[in-house]
C-alpha cells in the first residue's frame, strides 16, 4: 500500500488553512508535512488528526506497514484495526473536590486532563467545569450532590448555550455548516475573553440554572441552605449566590410557557415568598433593608397583586425618599420544582423529584408524635411500583415536580435566547468573587503539556469556551504569558505537566 499523494484537510479553525493538499512526508509526533494546493505558500506541518478520516486511515496503515518492515506492495500478514472517529475512552476517574485557593489556570489544566481522556461530557467533566466558572460556594454545594445526573444536565446546558451563541451572531443553527459553526464559536470566544464580559456571567448563570431547575426552588432559599431548617435569611440576594433573570423578559413568554407562567404567578401572589432584586447601572444588585413589596394593586378579580396590571411594575420602599417608589424592572428566579414543607404543605398525590431524576408519588403523610411540630412519616411509591417510607422532620423541604416539567423548562430556555441573555448571578460577576478567593498563578507554572484534539462538536464547544473564560479571569500579566497556550488550545488539549 502506497502513501496517498493528495490528502484533504477539513476546515477546523478559521486561523488555519484547509482544503486539498499535497502530502510530502510523515513526521514524528503524529504529524504530516503538506503543501496546500489552492492557497499555496509555505510547507505546513499539521496534526494527523486534522486529516480527513479516509486519508488518516491510509497514512496510519502505511506507517504500520513501515514499522513491520513489509514491502509496500505485499499484503499485511495481520490486519490491524485503526480507531475510527473518537478515541477509546478511559474509565472515568473518581472526582476529588478542588481546593478553594487553586488558581483558575490550574483548574483549566485539570479540566483539560479530563477532556483529553474523553470525559468532557460526564459527571467529572461537569464538576470540573462548574468549579472553573463558578465561585467556591457553588462548588462546595455541588460536591455534596452525589446522585444528580450531571452528564445529562451538562448535555442540556450545551444545547441551550449553543442556541444562544447562534442567536448572538444572528445565525440559524440548522443551516450552519462546519466552517460557519466555527466562525460563530470564534465570535463568542472573542466576547468571552473580554474583561468582566457579560457573556461570561451568562455562561456561569446558565450552567447553574440548568442544574437547579431539576432539584431546587430558589424562591424559598439559596442552594447552601439547610433544607431541614429553612429561614427567611436564606433567600437568594446579593450575598447568597443564585441565577436570576429579568422579569420583563419572562413576561414576554408568559402565555406560551408553563414554567414561566408558574414563576410569575408566584411573583404576583402577595402570600408567596419570592426573590426580587434591583440592579444598578454597574450590573451589581442593590442591598435593600426592607424586602417587602407594596402589594395593594387590584388585580381585577377582587384580590391584590404585587405587579401593577398593564405595566408589570412593582412598588418598593425607598429609604432616601422615605416613600414607596416604582421600579420598571427587576430580577427574579425561574424554578422547575416547588419546595413544600413536610409538616403542613406536602399533600398526598404530590410527586417528589429525588435527585433530579427519580419520581416518587406521595401516598400518605402521618404525624409521628403529639407535639406542636412533630416528625411525619411519609409513604412513597416509585415509578416501578416499589414502596418506601421516610420519617422526616416537620420543616423538611420536598422538591415537588416532574422530570417532564423540568425538561420543558430547559426546552423553553433553548428557544428563548432573549431570556438567557438576561441571566446573571445574584452575587455579581464571578471575577469579583474569584479575585480574593483564588490564588494568582505563578509565571513559571503557566507552561503546560498539549495533546491533539479529536472529539465531538459539543466537547469542542465546551473546551473553547472554558479556555476563553479562563483568559478573561486572569490579570494582564498572566494573560500575556498564557495567551500563546490559549491560541494553541484551538487544536490541542492543555493539561498539567507530570
Amino acid at each position: 500500500m502506497s502513501l496517498p499523494r493528495v490528502v484533504s484537510v477539513p476546515p477546523y479553525d478559521p486561523s488555519c488553512k484547509s482544503g486539498p493538499a499535497t502530502l510530502l512526508s510523515v513526521e514524528a509526533n503524529d504529524c504530516v508535512k503538506v503543501k496546500f494546493i489552492v492557497s499555496g505558500g509555505r510547507v505546513c506541518v499539521v496534526p494527523l488528526s486534522r486529516l480527513r478520516a479516509k486519508d488518516r486511515e491510509a497514512v496510519l496503515e502505511w506507517r504500520s506497514r513501515q514499522v513491520m518492515g513489509q514491502p509496500k506492495g505485499e499484503p499485511k500478514a495481520e490486519p490491524k484495526a485503526e480507531p475510527k472517529g473518537e478515541p477509546e475512552r478511559e474509565p472515568e476517574p473518581e472526582w476529588e473536590p478542588l481546593e478553594p485557593e487553586l488558581s483558575t489556570w490550574h483548574r483549566l489544566l485539570s479540566y483539560g486532563a479530563l477532556c483529553k481522556r474523553g470525559h468532557t461530557i460526564s459527571c467529572s467533566g461537569m464538576r470540573a467545569l462548574w468549579g472553573l466558572v463558578l465561585p467556591h460556594r457553588a462548588g462546595s454545594w455541588l460536591d455534596k450532590q452525589s446522585s444528580l445526573p450531571l452528564d445529562k444536565l451538562l448535555s442540556h446546558f450545551v444545547d441551550v448555550w449553543w442556541r444562544y451563541c447562534c442567536a448572538c451572531s444572528h445565525a440559524d443553527e440548522d443551516k450552519l455548516n462546519l466552517r460557519q459553526r466555527i466562525f460563530v464559536l470564534e465570535l463568542m470566544c472573542v466576547r468571552l475573553q473580554r474583561k468582566k464580559s457579560r457573556h461570561t456571567c451568562v455562561f456561569g448563570a446558565l450552567l447553574m440554572q440548568v442544574v437547579v431547575l431539576f432539584c431546587h426552588d430558589q424562591s424559598i432559599c439559596y442552594i447552601g441552605a439547610d433544607l431541614d431548617n429553612v429561614g427567611y435569611n436564606h433567600r437568594v440576594d446579593c450575598a447568597k449566590i443564585g441565577p436570576v433573570v429579568r422579569a420583563s423578559a419572562l413576561c414576554r413568554h408568559e402565555s406560551t410557557s408553563e414554567c414561566v407562567s408558574f414563576s410569575l404567578s408566584k411573583v404576583r401572589n402577595p402570600k408567596k415568598p419570592i426573590v426580587w432584586l434591583l440592579q444598578r447601572p454597574s450590573m451589581k444588585f442593590r442591598r435593600l433593608r426592607k424586602y417587602k413589596l407594596f402589594s395593594k394593586f387590584a388585580d381585577g378579580e377582587g384580590g391584590y397583586t404585587r405587579m401593577e396590571p398593564g405595566t408589570n411594575r412593582i412598588m418598593h420602599w425607598n429609604e432616601e425618599l422615605e416613600d414607596h417608589v416604582y421600579a420598571e424592572d427587576f430580577h427574579t428566579t425561574l424554578d422547575g420544582v416547588e419546595f413544600k414543607r413536610c409538616g403542613d404543605q406536602l399533600r398526598p398525590g404530590d410527586t417528589w423529584l429525588e435527585s433530579g431524576s427519580r419520581e416518587w408519588l406521595v401516598l400518605s403523610i402521618e404525624p409521628d408524635g403529639s407535639c406542636s411540630h412533630p416528625p411525619h412519616v411519609v409513604c412513597l411509591k416509585g415509578a416501578e411500583g416499589q414502596k418506601r417510607s421516610m420519617r422526616c422532620p416537620f420543616d423538611r423541604m420536598f422538591a415537588v415536580g416532574t422530570t417532564k416539567y423540568c425538561e420543558d423548562a430547559v426546552r423553553f430556555l433553548r428557544g428563548a435566547p432573549d431570556v438567557v441573555d438576561t441571566l446573571c448571578l445574584s452575587t455579581g460577576h464571578p471575577l469579583d468573587q474569584m479575585r480574593t478567593s483564588r490564588s494568582r498563578v505563578k509565571m513559571s507554572e503557566v507552561p503546560c503539556d498539549e495533546a491533539p484534539i479529536l472529539c465531538s462538536w459539543k466537547e469542542y464547544l465546551l473546551w473553547r469556551c472554558a479556555v476563553s473564560i479562563t483568559v478573561s479571569l486572569m490579570d494582564k500579566q498572566c494573560q500575556r504569558v498564557a495567551m500563546p497556550y490559549a491560541k494553541r488550545a484551538r487544536l490541542a488539549w492543555l493539561f498539567g505537566k507530570d
